[in-house]
């Protein structure tokens, strides 16, 4: 008979007992299952008997941020996935057994005697000892809180609101190019600079306002749990609160509540009259106080190991390379993330360092029966053609991080990459937004009822194929990563508005419209001076379309298309920061353009334990790809000059290396941006160089960075 005791740590204290008894000699002691690392976790040493581990979804890149830029914050640590199969045991082509002693792989539990004595009474079986295991949770995360300010980043440009790359503030009113006059009229003559007077008095309070500043801050607190149910099996999530919460936004006395057109500010109460009388915060409710959540569940997935290889399903991060085309954006000074609702499953030679991955993609199901299906219910999606499905295949090489260090210790020569092949197709949609878009007129509200939608499609008949290369060399102190990226494929129609279809090429030529879009980055990066030098360069290539106008997209229509009929403009994931002001900020991303960016940053201090001051300094120099795409029409966009001063703490747990983010973080960042003609105004145009417009406006930018990892 087996009683089952009421811990782990019983059954251990019991199993050395017996041991002891039945051999007469002390026993070993069992090996516990090995941990698994957390999302945000710092890898840990490495030990003798830890396998090698496969690459990350679908396969981070050691690289360097594609330098998150600017002299930001290094991408936090991307968690050690566990093993995609079984992994060789003692052999020295994985650089174990040589130099760090004989391996061993873990049991399945502790060692039990071959066969118990009759007198046992308490005896037991390995599997009682898995089965009062209990699931681990780790936390981690980050929280962030950022403050800036931005000086004349419409560029002087007097473009009206909705069409401009950067709005004006809107304490600023000028004269706009359509003849209206935009911003607030409540300074006086002296703060609207008037030359006709120079009164200061509030009662003469009615002039217009001339502000070109932007100042604020924003704050997140991001939670990374990891249930760990066993060493094969666990379960990870992302979650977000006050995702860039603007500072100051959810002020007492403020609210709404929705009208007829839109959203209606709500009567002030007597204790909060006026937004001055508001001084504590409320918590942010969406559509009451802010357009968003205060808790945002942005990713939760599964991943369970198995003999051959790895399975992952739900929602999950998407990074490869150096994150051109997929980009998880999970460092702590990130935004934009790539997130995929996916089905994966990996495996691979880890002997060999070559693995291969399939996974089955969702990302667009357009209408479902959420808004009839009883509470409780299961919704389901109300159409099969309008789905926009995705085909991946990854197939790639990544080296050991500790066998990587040892052939880079020795003078070898290491090499990784990959192909990232992606095949995506949709037949009809129903696209239909804007104003007047509802439910009875066709389009996929999220409210519509049983076949309200099914008047709003029209045809799509998308294919497109996305191989994405990726390689790196490192040797030494050297690194070099390219990533290379195209989309091919083809649209029947590129309407939106229900019915109406685009198909016939009534100018002649082929019917239909082609994708053909290109992009390019590199990286060459040389550490010197013990490390603490580090000099880099980066260079990045969109390709652009000499038949559209402007390098940024209207909102709710594909691009017009003056001449052929082939769509060519190539846009970075907005993950890929080159700077802080262009690109990052008034163009949000590398589109249509080409840059080169040397960059230099030193630490001061650096030392093992994590703790860094540090300093960076970049260049940035970008150029549209099609000069007629540019809004002045010239190749030059702007030259910016970056700084950075940063500081990372000793304290916390994840700087065990000066690589990796752990404890409290602080930088301090300074921009300025001198723009080029090409973001000027055509000559054509006949724009006056005297009031409203006096010509291209220099951009500035200061920024605080404040931040915790754990």
């Amino acid at each position: 008979m087996r009683k089952s005791p009421h811990s782990a740590l019983a059954l251990a204290t019991t199993l050395l007992s017996q041991l002891a008894q039945a051999q007469g000699t002390p026993p070993a002691q069992p090996v516990a299952p090995p941990p698994t690392a957390a999302p945000g976790a710092a890898p840990p040493p490495a030990a003798e008997s830890e396998p090698p581990t496969a690459p990350a979804e679908p396969t981070p890149s050691d690289a360097p941020a594609p330098d998150a830029a600017e002299g930001e914050p290094p991408a936090e640590p991307t968690p050690p996935p566990p093993a995609v199969g079984p992994s060789p045991v003692g052999s020295d082509a994985l650089g174990e057994e040589s130099e760090l002693g004989a391996t061993s792989s873990a049991p399945a539990g502790p060692a039990v005697p071959a066969k118990a004595s009759a007198e046992d009474t308490d005896g037991f079986f390995a599997e009682d000892w898995w089965a009062h295991t209990r699931p681990a949770v780790e936390l981690h995360g980050n929280f962030r809180v950022r403050t800036e300010l931005y000086h004349q980043f419409s560029l002087g440009r007097v473009d009206a609101p909705g069409t401009a790359y950067w709005p004006r503030p809107l304490d600023n009113n000028y004269e706009a190019l359509d003849g209206q006059r935009y911003g607030a009229s409540a300074c006086t003559p002296l703060e609207s600079g008037s030359t006709t007077s120079n009164s200061n008095s509030p009662g003469n309070a009615n002039q217009p306002c001339g502000n070109p500043t932007q100042a604020g801050g924003n704050m997140r607190f991001r939670i990374e749990p990891a249930i760990i149910i066993s060493d094969n099996l666990r379960i990870r999530s992302q979650i977000d609160l006050f995702d860039n919460l603007v500072l100051g936004s959810t002020a007492q006395g403020n609210s709404n509540f929705p009208a007829a057109t839109g959203y209606e500010v709500a009567a002030r109460g007597g204790y909060y009259p006026v937004s001055a009388a508001s001084w504590s915060q409320g918590p942010p409710i969406s559509g009451i106080n802010t357009v968003q959540d205060g808790i945002a569940v942005k990713r939760a997935w599964g991943e369970y190991e198995t003999p051959v290889g790895q399975a992952r399903f739900g929602r999950m991060p998407d990074h490869w390379g150096l994150g051109l085309e997929h980009n998880a954006g999970d460092d702590i000074d990130g935004d934009y993330q790539s997130t995929v609702d996916r089905i994966a499953f990996f495996s691979g030679l880890e002997s060999l360092s070559l693995y291969a991955g399939g996974a089955w993609d969702f990302p667009y199901e357009g209408p479902t029966s959420a808004a009839f299906t009883a509470p409780g219910g299961q919704p389901y999606d109300l159409a099969q053609y309008d789905d926009v499905s995705a085909m991946n295949l990854m197939l790639f090489r990544k080296v050991n991080p500790q066998l990587e260090r040892r052939i880079l210790s020795r003078g070898g020569v290491v090499v990784n990459g990959g192909l990232y092949l992606t095949f995506a197709f949709q037949r009809i949609a129903n696209d239909y937004s804007g104003a007047g878009a509802t439910c009875d007129n066709g389009a996929a509200a999220i409210d519509c009822q049983a076949g309200q939608a099914g008047g709003g499609f029209t045809r799509r008949g998308f294919e497109q194929w996305t191989p994405d290369i990726y390689g790196e060399v490192k040797y030494k102190k050297f690194y070099a990563g390219f990533e290379l990226v195209t989309h091919q494929g083809r649209f029947d129609s590129t309407q939106t508005a229900p019915g109406d279809n685009d198909y016939n090429n009534t100018t002649g030529g082929s019917n239909g419209w082609k994708i053909n879009q290109w992009g390019f980055a590199l990286k060459l990066q040389q550490k010197l001076i013990e490390d603490k030098l580090k000099l880099s360069f980066d260079a990045g290539w969109a390709s652009g379309d000499n038949d559209v106008e402007g390098l940024v997209p209207p909102a709710g229509t594909p691009e017009t298309q003056i001449g052929d009929r082939t769509f060519e403009t190539f846009r970075f994931h907005p993950g890929y920061r080159i700077d802080l002001i262009l690109n990052r900020n008034i163009l949000t991303r590398v589109q249509g353009s080409y840059f080169f960016k040397p960059s230099a940053q030193y630490d001061f201090i650096r030392k093992a334990t994590g703790m860094r001051l540090g300093g960076r300094a970049e260049v940035i120099w970008t150029r549209a790809s099609q000069f007629m795409q540019a809004p002045g029409h010239e190749h030059d966009l702007g030259i910016e000059l970056n700084g950075s001063i940063v500081y990372q703490s000793k304290d916390g747990a994840l700087n065990d290396s000066p690589d990796l983010q752990g404890g409290f973080y602080g930088m301090l960042q300074y921009g300025v941006l001198f723009p080029l003609p090409g973001l000027g105004y055509q000559d054509a145009q006949n724009i006056s160089t005297t009031p409203p417009y006096a010509g291209l406006q220099t951009a500035q930018m200061v920024r605080m960075f404040l931040g915790i990892a754990y």
